[in-house]
């Protein structure tokens, strides 16, 4: 994958590791940046790798669930 271009559902899945559903739950959600284009959603490598990041453990969002 380049990192100058827009992915698919399918790339930020591969590159995440999870389900092309779990992405459109996330998208759905608002709790995964990402363009609309016409009607179709496409997502910037940057902002997918930066939003996987703050989860990165001893990042702002660890643990996940709250408890330390």
């Amino acid at each position: 994958m380049q990192p100058d271009r827009l992915w698919t559902v399918a790339e930020v899945a591969e590159y995440l590791a999870v389900t092309q559903r779990t992405v459109r739950a996330w998208q759905t959600e608002h709790r995964l940046p990402f363009l609309k284009i016409g009607g179709v959603v496409r997502f910037r490598p940057a902002d997918v790798m930066a939003w996987a990041g703050q989860f990165e453990e001893g990042g702002p969002n660890w643990p996940a669930d709250g408890a330390s």
